[in-house]
């Protein structure tokens, strides 16, 4: 083959295209040739040895791929000697040899610790836990997949005898989050109210100046119905009055609302909880039969932070749960008191000193009044929620009593029923966009709490043990039930760790080690920004903090975790946020245009002054810059999509959960046409109508499916049959992208059953027509049109 006019890097990329393409005798060529010319261990050299590395595996060459990992041994990045060094132990596997099944061995039960009589569990000095074969006998569409060590079984580190507090995190940050979610949930409305505005305004000019229609557009100023404004407006229009009057008592009414508010949301989800889940009242007594040093803690710890013992709860139900809520303000005796509820579920999953770690970082969040914040958010928030499972499940008795009624009282009940289900997924969406107002301050607290928890029990070892067990008892709930329960959407801005989360994380590991699945949160120079939309700090940053407490207290650590600096790629990160670079970039080009204008002003230039005449530039341009962004990407967020996804031979057979999971670099845009086997789980009925909670279980592990109609989600709700959901519980093949982030996801293209039955997804249509109508919007809000 021949290389003559390319560069090193045309030749790398070309590389990586054809290894995601599973072209394998095309990269193997064109990464030798790159690797070789690269700068010595810089990160695209590595980058193409890693892809040379699994390439070489895919055409049983494991002589070259250990040659070849035994150089990457010797790499002064201390995460990539790891990952070496990992792989080399696959390879040397004596399981290497072909054959025509999968062999995998599962690992031991995190959440399993104890037997029947609520002993623990432990292995005798010397005995392997992971000495059983299992050949599972699932067949392959490829090359036989290695061998894959199973993680080490716990370690059961040991807690400090006697340690020095660890000094607590600056409060800087943990404040302004606490502010910020103070602001946004009452502010989150005016905006969306804004924006409908502002939608309105925009068709009324289409209709009246491009199709020529007759209608009156009424005014708009906000309001809030209240005494305030009423006084207040009165003063303004009787008495001339000042407008600004009129603001002040908007301002008013709306920090009445709140108030009330704030006493009323604790109690809207104490008294959900004790309705629709049975909670019950936990007394000392009990809860030290359960955890003797959970008891224990939140006397000393309550004595030492000087707040009231808090009330205690329990869930009778096996998903894991731990919680708190409630605030104690002597001013307002009206307030519902702390309280920290736990799940029948989670105290069956963990040993009492785990315990006690969990409810120490819900003592300090009670503690910094996190709590009695996220609990104002998360009662709210079981309005909009309540109101969606309650229309799903009244839409779904109508279309279930269609089926069997006449003619026209079916087409009745059907209207009725689409009826409930727009009521349904607007509750939704209003849940899903307040859900963001409190996602930072979720984020915040966890360190803090994390620290509080060590201090207190002088047990890091123990709360990261229970934050992995966690993780694992969440994701076999989910897999035991067949969906995601509504406790874990609903309270997730509540939770230690969101269920987001534990859906690959916490099914991974029973297939890989902590360590290997925590590379991604430890390394990945994006991962922050890719953790916006999330409410749990990432995982492994948690993690590792742990494990460094353990080494200042000379305390042998649960995970050998190692902090890695990647260099962040400007142009891979440039190019995943490019629509929403294009909204800042409109934005400023706005910006500009409107300076400019000013100085034509004030030169006497009229040919210039015009660009300032009105603020149309300041929406326009920005939709041109979204729609531009998203065009750019699309290329690199959809590669190679085929004719026929299964038909288009191995190439897209070999993907693995487990191979994305591990990747420490990978982006969305690093996402590979993969085909994978396995059950549809999700929720039935309207509920899933929008595609909220599809999933897919393959071998053993969980992974989240995005999926898309060419209208986007309103064709998941226009669509009459053959929604996804319909499918939950059948076992079938999927095609499409599968992205790592902070939640890994599979974007779905294809959906086939055994049965021959096909779905098929549309995101890059979609994508592409909202792309252009943001263009095309733009562009004609702008004025750039002649009828506009």
């Amino acid at each position: 083959m021949s290389f003559q006019g390319s560069t090193p890097e045309q030749q790398l990329e070309s590389g990586l295209a054809a290894v995601d393409r599973r072209d394998y005798k095309t990269a193997i060529p064109l990464l030798q040739e790159a690797t070789r010319h690269l700068p010595l261990h810089s990160e695209p050299q590595t980058k193409g040895q890693m892809a040379l590395v699994k390439a070489y595996r895919r055409t049983q060459d494991p002589q070259s791929a250990i040659a070849l990992l035994n150089q990457l041994k010797n790499h002064p990045n201390p995460q990539v000697t790891t990952w070496a060094t990992n792989k080399l132990a696959d390879l040397q596997s004596p399981t290497l040899a072909p054959v025509t099944t999968k062999t995998r061995r599962r690992a031991p039960n995190l959440s399993s610790n104890t037997d029947s009589s609520g002993q623990t569990n432990r292995q005798p000095n010397g005995q392997n836990n992971n000495q059983t074969t299992d050949n599972s006998g699932e067949p392959t569409l490829a090359q036989p997949e290695p061998y894959r060590p199973a993680p080490q079984p716990q370690r059961n580190a040991p807690a400090a005898k006697t340690w020095t507090p660890i000094a607590p995190l600056p409060p800087a940050k943990l404040q302004q989050a606490q502010i910020a979610a103070l602001l946004a949930f009452p502010l989150i409305p005016y905006a969306v109210h804004g924006l409908w505005f502002l939608i309105s305004y925009f068709w009324f000019r289409l209709a009246t100046s491009t199709l020529g229609w007759r209608m009156t557009i009424v005014s708009y100023e906000p309001s809030l119905p209240g005494p305030f404004q009423f006084i207040l407006n009165a003063i303004v229009n009787n008495f001339n009055g000042p407008k600004p009057l009129s603001w002040l008592g908007l301002g008013l009414d709306l920090l009445l609302v709140v108030s009330i508010l704030w006493i009323a949301a604790p109690w809207i989800l104490q008294i959900g909880l004790h309705k629709l889940f049975g909670l019950k009242q936990l007394n000392g007594q009990a809860l030290s039969h359960y955890s003797e040093p959970a008891y224990r803690l939140l006397q000393r710890g309550t004595q030492q932070t000087r707040i009231p013992f808090p009330d205690l709860g329990l869930l009778p139900t096996e998903v894991p749960l731990i919680f708190s809520y409630g605030s104690h303000i002597p001013a307002f005796p009206f307030t519902r008191s702390p309280q920290i509820v736990i799940s029948q579920g989670l105290i069956n999953s963990l040993t009492p000193e785990e315990l006690a770690t969990l409810y120490g970082a819900e003592l300090a969040h009670l503690q910094n009044r996190s709590a009695a914040i996220l609990s104002w958010i998360v009662g709210l928030l079981q309005i909009p929620y309540s109101l969606y499972w309650g229309a799903a499940k009244l839409g779904d008795r109508l279309l279930l009593q269609a089926q069997s009624a006449v003619p026209w009282q079916a087409w009745g009940l059907t209207i009725l029923a689409y009826l409930l289900a727009f009521i349904s997924s607007l509750n939704y969406a209003i849940f899903w966009t307040l859900r963001w107002s409190g996602l930072w301050l979720s984020r915040e607290r966890q360190p803090q709490g994390d620290r509080t928890a060590t201090n207190l029990t002088g047990d890091p070892n123990a709360l990261t043990r229970a934050l992995l067990k966690y993780l694992q008892a969440t994701s076999t709930t989910i897999q035991t039930q067949g969906e995601t329960h509504p406790l874990l959407e609903a309270l997730e801005l509540l939770l230690p760790v969101s269920y987001r989360a534990a859906l690959s994380l916490g099914s991974g590991l029973t297939q890989s080690a902590p360590e290997a699945l925590l590379n991604w949160d430890l390394s990945n120079p994006h991962r922050h920004w890719l953790n916006l939309n999330n409410p749990n700090s990432l995982l492994g940053d948690r993690l590792l903090r742990l494990t460094q407490y353990s080494t200042n207290w000379n305390l042998e650590p649960e995970l050998q975790l190692t902090p890695t600096r990647s260099i962040p790629n400007a142009k891979r990160i440039l190019l995943q946020g490019a629509p929403y670079w294009g909204i800042v970039f409109g934005y400023s080009l706005a910006t500009i245009c409107w300076l400019i204008a000013w100085a034509g002003y004030w030169l006497k230039m009229p040919q210039l002054a015009w660009l300032g005449s009105d603020f149309k530039l300041f929406i326009g341009m920005p939709l041109v810059g979204w729609g531009l962004g998203t065009i750019l990407r699309f290329n690199q967020f959809f590669p190679d999509i085929p004719m026929n996804w299964f038909r288009s031979g191995s190439q897209e057979a070999d993907t693995t959960i487990a191979d994305l999971l591990e990747d420490p670099l990978a982006l969305p845009l690093d996402a590979p046409r993969s085909v994978l086997q396995g059950q549809l789980l999700g929720r039935q009925g309207i509920a899933n109508w929008f595609g909220q909670d599809l999933m897919i279980e393959s071998d053993r592990q969980l992974l989240k499916l995005h999926y898309c109609t060419p209208m986007g989600p309103l064709g998941n709700w226009a669509r009459g049959i053959n929604r996804p959901g319909d499918l939950v519980g059948k076992t079938v093949s999927i095609a499409g992208w599968l992205r790592r982030g902070a939640t890994p996801w599979f974007d779905l293209e294809q959906l086939r059953t055994d049965q021959g039955r096909t779905n098929r997804g549309s995101h890059q249509i979609y994508s592409t027509v909202i792309a252009m109508l943001a263009i095309l919007f733009g562009i004609l809000y702008c004025g750039l049109s002649k009828n506009f």
